[in-house]
């Protein structure tokens, strides 16, 4: 029995629906149905009665949600004991992570994983958002975790600034202050619908701006590419900034507060061998990046 496919069925079963229970777990109604219909085959019975209106536990339903979570945390402290003997990980991994960071961590970090730990499945995701562990093993984030029930190990912290091609200020001039970014045409990257406000500081006093994005894309990549067109004016971190030849700094008397990057994983015990070696290799990495200042403590 997976215990994604357990943890699946208990959050739709709490939750009602497979809707509520992908918002809970931080994935999708398609991957949390997947791993109830997974459950179910593996113990040959159906748990859930699924009408166009409402979902209905089974009997076999009732029992697995009574005592799947005692199952779960008898499950996890068999993994842990049985890993910690282990010399080597094992097994699969499953990480969630922001796009920032996975643009930042996929050559130094999770290809030599791979290379380095062939006794491991690796399974990563990409999400704007993954403020919610859900299914996974480990997420890395931007920001401040909303959940105190992780343990969490930071990753670094890295600056921003705002960027402009030498063609947008040909065509429409640099502002001079945070406020006049509501006359200009501006590029976010962020979860599409989400408000939007950037923060400035100068002389030790904060300035908070709204805007309203021209376009809003899930990549920084593709950001710094439409930053490099002249679409508009991004925020970006100064790492990814430093990579282009043809962007300037948009008013740079006015600093950004830095962004930091942590790792979650499930709960505030010792974290698997397999999360383990993962968070060493990011750290030790990581430190290799610090004179191009990417990524610092």
């Amino acid at each position: 029995m997976d215990p994604a496919a357990l943890r699946a069925f208990i959050a739709v079963a709490e939750a009602g629906s497979f809707t509520a229970a992908a918002r809970t777990l931080g994935s999708t109604k398609l991957r949390v149905s997947r791993e109830v219909s997974r459950l179910e085959r593996d113990l040959g019975t159906t748990l859930l009665l699924r009408t166009t209106r409402a979902l209905r536990l089974t009997e076999a339903g009732e029992r697995v949600l009574a005592q799947g979570p005692d199952v779960l945390r008898r499950m996890a402290d068999l993994t842990r004991s049985v890993s910690d003997v282990s010399e080597h990980p094992r097994g699969r991994l499953s990480i969630v992570a922001h796009p920032l960071i996975y643009e930042l961590l996929l050559e130094p970090v999770v290809l030599p994983f791979i290379e380095l730990h062939p006794g491991v499945t690796l399974e990563l995701d990409v999400s704007m958002a993954p403020d919610q562990l859900g299914t996974f093993d480990l997420a890395l984030v931007v920001g401040a975790p909303k959940s105190s029930n992780l343990g969490m190990v930071s990753i670094g912290r890295t600056s921003l600034g705002c960027y402009a091609s030498r063609t947008y200020r040909e065509r429409a001039g640099f502002p001079e202050h945070p406020e006049d970014l509501a006359r200009h045409d501006v590029l976010i990257a962020a979860k599409p619908g989400l408000p939007s406000s950037w923060t400035f500081t100068k002389h030790g006093r904060a300035t908070t701006v709204s805007v309203k994005p021209r376009m809003t894309v899930a990549s920084h990549d593709l950001l710094l590419r439409a930053v490099e067109k002249g679409v508009g004016i991004a925020r970006l971190p100064t790492f990814l900034a430093a990579r282009s030849r043809s962007l300037e700094a948009v008013m740079p008397s006015f600093g950004m507060p830095d962004i930091r990057a942590v790792a979650l994983f499930p709960s505030r015990e010792r974290p698997t061998p397999a999360v383990r070696a993962f968070l060493d290799l990011m750290k030790s990495r990581l430190a290799a990046l610090a004179p191009r200042r990417a990524l610092r403590d």
